[in-house]
């Protein structure tokens, strides 16, 4: 079976919650994009309107390899003249409002998926699970788009900077390997190699055009050999609370799967970019009953659980992580925190179809066409898995 052997395999549409008005501060467009991520698609619009990317907000973060459409709320009154259409990325004006968005105004995605390559016994397959997700739901797993950072290197940036070690957590950043530009792969590379020879990466870090953010942390190093926490205050927010949350959803994922250790046989196991998850097929009703009515926040400091089983999960978790729950944290970098949020453990998809036809990419097989729709925070891929 093959996923997103093209992007247009994948398309997702948002859907919002907010109300749309004829005036207001912010200009809303709606962004078409094809093959880019959302950080690079709010840089190219940052440049058209000549203005920085923190006057461009968003509800929530779509995958790179598709083609999604998402709203986008931007500090201008420009409205339609605003429009633009490029080859992979395009504005479309469709009113205003009154400030930023953020993630509650997300509702949910609709998502149209081409699954290919596909035997008749894998379709006989993924009909059979895709009935027991229709009655069972899927566990609600962050996928591996959540973490940015190259794991590979030494771990989460976040555990480092609870532990105020600032050097070793800019040394994580700077050591990733994974970026999607090659030149900024490059770039990590020589600095990981050269790291404390702020000079020769300075002058190396020259060559390249679009790496701002490496030139102003190596800049501010040359000046001030140990300035590592002002350095690292340097990488822009939306990646500082990425860096957070990713390993804040590592833990509840962890805890996930013990819960569901303790409560299920004949889990299936599958890799990601974490670790290890495990899936379910099928649950008896009180099973399913059960995990409903269980609940695992995302964590901070301040959370209290009462629940004994998944009061003693967390800390099984958490132990094995060499954390406290006090210890989750960010020390000396102002408004950059854990932050407790529900999630629900299963979630269930809506308005689910199949539909399947010849494989026109890939001779002699047959290719599924999904469509459904999940609430906001819930992942496709981790539904594909689920599948498949």
């Amino acid at each position: 079976m093959k996923i997103k052997q093209i992007p247009e395999d994948f398309l997702v549409d948002e859907i919002s919650s907010i109300n749309l008005k004829k005036k207001g501060k912010f200009s809303v467009y709606k962004l078409h994009k094809k093959n880019m991520d959302l950080i690079a698609a709010r840089k190219t619009i940052a440049r058209r309107f000549k203005i920085s990317p923190r006057f461009i907000s968003h509800a929530g973060i779509k995958d790179k390899i598709a083609v999604t459409t998402q709203y986008l709320a931007v500090k201008t009154d420009r409205g339609r003249k605003g429009n633009f259409n490029l080859p992979s990325i395009s504005l479309e004006h469709v009113g205003f409002y009154d400030k930023p968005l953020e993630s509650g105004d997300l509702k949910g995605n609709k998502f149209t998926v081409a699954l290919r390559d596909l035997t008749d016994e894998e379709i006989i397959k993924i009909k059979s699970r895709l009935d027991k997700i229709k009655k069972f739901g899927f566990p609600n797993y962050f996928d591996s788009q959540r973490f940015g950072e190259d794991l590979s290197t030494g771990g989460f940036v976040a555990k480092r900077l609870m532990k105020g070690d600032y050097e070793n957590a800019l040394r994580l950043f700077l050591a990733s390997a994974n970026n999607r530009a090659e030149e900024k792969n490059t770039a990590h590379k020589f600095i990981h190699k050269n790291w404390g020879k702020w000079q020769k990466c300075s002058e190396f870090l020259n060559k390249f055009e679009r790496i701002d953010e490496e030139k102003k942390i190596i800049h501010l190093l040359e000046k001030n050999q140990k300035g590592y926490l002002t350095a690292f205050k340097l990488i822009s927010r939306q990646k500082r609370e990425l860096m957070v949350s990713s390993y804040q959803s590592f833990i509840w994922n962890k805890c996930v799967v013990q819960l569901l250790k303790n409560t299920l046989k004949n889990l299936r196991e599958i890799n990601y970019k974490a670790g290890k998850l495990f899936l379910y097929d099928e649950l008896t009703e009180e099973q399913l009953k059960d995990l409903m009515s269980k609940e695992i926040p995302m964590i901070d400091t301040k959370t209290r659980i009462k629940d004994k089983e998944i009061k003693d999960i967390l800390d099984k978790v958490l132990e094995k992580e060499n954390i406290s729950q006090q210890e989750l944290k960010i020390k000396k970098m102002g408004n950059l925190f854990f932050k407790e949020r529900r999630r629900d453990i299963i979630v269930f998809p809506e308005e689910i179809s199949i539909n399947i036809k010849e494989d026109e990419l890939n001779k002699g097989k047959k290719a599924a066409k999904l469509t459904f729709y999940l609430p906001k925070g819930a992942y496709a891929t981790m539904m594909l898995k689920s599948l498949t």
